[in-house]
């Protein structure tokens, strides 16, 4: 059973308390990581499977999307980890995804990059297919990733989101 799980980690709202529990941090290496949300097979209540969640993403209201590169699928979670439904379902047309492995959030749409469609697909917050931007494969690698992600979120180039 694959499970997801949203960690919070607990630092502390005033700054000088902050800085003394990363105080903390730092001499003892510890940190104190409290579960927020668990989402697994349960959650879907039968109908639909986790098989292999690749990244995870959040919206503007709090609702998590499941990238799930196994079933070629988006599953949609609310704030309180209760199942909504899937977006997309295997292929190469318009809403289908072929092994989508990287999805994002930016100005009210989902861009979702697929590996064997070699296109990031982009979709909006409903999960209505809005367009897709082929992308180039050189040596193995997804060339064009990088900058037709930036092209499509209106990221300026040299600047990317921050991974963490």
């Amino acid at each position: 059973m694959i499970a997801v799980i949203i960690i919070l980690c607990i630092i502390g709202p005033a700054a000088a308390d902050q800085e003394k529990r990363l105080e903390n941090i730092f001499r003892t290496g510890k940190v104190r990581f409290i579960p927020e949300i668990t989402i697994n097979d349960d959650a879907m209540a039968r109908k639909s499977f986790f098989l292999n969640i690749s990244d995870i993403a959040m919206d503007d209201r709090g609702n998590l999307y499941a990238c799930d590169s196994g079933e070629n699928n988006i599953k949609k979670f609310d704030a309180s980890g209760a199942f909504l439904g899937t977006i997309g379902r295997a292929g190469q047309g318009p809403g289908e995804f072929s092994f989508p492995v990287d999805v994002e959030f930016s100005k009210g749409r989902f861009f979702v990059l697929e590996l064997m469609n070699f296109r990031i697909s982009i979709i909006n917050d409903q999960g209505v297919f809005q367009k897709s931007i082929r992308i180039e494969m050189q040596g193995g690698a997804v060339a064009g990733y990088a900058s037709a992600s930036r092209r499509a979120t209106g990221r300026p180039e040299g600047k990317t989101q921050p991974q963490g």
